[in-house]
């Protein structure tokens, strides 16, 4: 809140807010990502680009004053007692709001290029654009229930598949909680990959290890890989987040396949990608065979997550074992 006060300041200066649909003005948007473990605070202000370059170096004068300070090295100023830690001006000219398209140009005015934002005892590098759940309290409950529920034990070998890893924060939270599991991160961006290695070694995590590839091209290799024939002894469990699309068809259809991961647990931010993923993970292919009913994934948790209140959206998480292990559990068949 003091921030905002602070920029509202500045709209009274002579630069106009921007008119999107006119393409006329300045001022767009104010984006704030705070660290409150590690006192760091990283502002974006997006800009319509002014024509003229000595209007241009006014207003990025301007800005480092009002929201940095005069000489914030000595006597920075202070929002909720925290310190604006990094300052970045976008250019952006489209009408859309967005703020992660890697064509609009992005001008660090002043600190440094990421902030540090803790979640379950660790810190990660998080750059302007990239992804990070905004509610970090709300998310440690979110990501502590999901490596709860994959029952992991450091009393026998296991491994944890992070499909869709991102930049590593479940699998190097559950990596972290529990030394002796064996963690592979699965991503197809190779960037995302790099920075969850780079958060990894930041940690001083050994036991996580990041593949860039698609899922269903290497969950099972990934596997085999690390146990070899000593697999067959090893409790394998996988854990998802996918983007709000949800999984691919080809990714359901691998961890329907692997019939070494046992236990499974959907972090989803979108229940109605999840309620399709879900559909499709607890039904047969239309090529099993009689017999293979036990393969199939079955929901035996779920819960929400109110990561965004007072808004219609929640997050959700959703534990899935075998059929046959279930069975095997209560004694029944699959016919039952």
């Amino acid at each position: 809140n003091e921030l905002c006060h602070a920029f509202r300041k500045l709209l009274d200066n002579p630069f106009p807010i921007c008119e999107r649909t006119q393409g006329t003005g300045v001022w767009r948007l104010l984006m704030v990502r705070m660290s409150k473990a590690t006192q760091e605070m990283l502002v974006v202000v997006q800009v319509l680009r002014p024509a003229d370059e000595a209007a241009l170096s006014s207003l990025k004068s301007q800005l480092v004053a009002s929201l940095v300070g005069q000489d914030p090295s000595r006597r920075p100023l202070l929002y909720d007692d925290i310190p604006v830690t990094s300052l970045f001006l976008q250019y952006r000219s489209a009408v859309s709001d967005a703020t992660d398209s890697p064509t609009d140009q992005m001008e660090r005015l002043y600190g440094k290029d990421h902030i540090l934002m803790g979640l379950l005892g660790l810190r990660f590098r998080v750059a302007p654009l990239a992804f990070f759940q905004t509610n970090t309290v709300s998310c440690e409950l979110l990501y502590q229930r999901a490596i709860d529920w994959l029952c992991l034990s450091d009393d026998k070998p296991t491994i944890l598949l992070d499909v869709c890893c991102g930049t590593g924060t479940i699998g190097l939270c559950a990596a972290k909680q529990h030394p002796s599991v064996r963690v592979v991160g699965i991503e197809s961006n190779e960037e995302a990959v790099q920075n969850a290695i780079q958060n990894a070694q930041a940690n001083g995590i050994s036991n996580a290890r990041f593949v860039a590839g698609k899922a269903e091209d290497v969950i099972g290799q990934v596997i085999e890989q690390m146990g070899g024939d000593a697999v067959e002894g090893m409790d394998v469990c996988a854990v998802v987040d996918p983007p709000r699309a949800g999984l691919h068809s080809t990714v359901l259809n691998a961890l329907k396949g692997c019939q070494r991961v046992r236990r499974l647990v959907y972090v989803s931010c979108n229940p109605e990608s999840l309620n399709s993923n879900v559909i499709e993970l607890c039904s047969p292919s239309t090529s099993a065979g009689k017999g293979e009913e036990g393969s199939l994934w079955v929901p035996t948790k779920a819960c929400a997550v109110d990561m965004f209140p007072h808004t219609m959206h929640v997050e959700a998480v959703v534990a899935f074992e075998r059929l046959a292990d279930m069975t095997t559990k209560t004694g029944t068949t699959h016919e039952n």
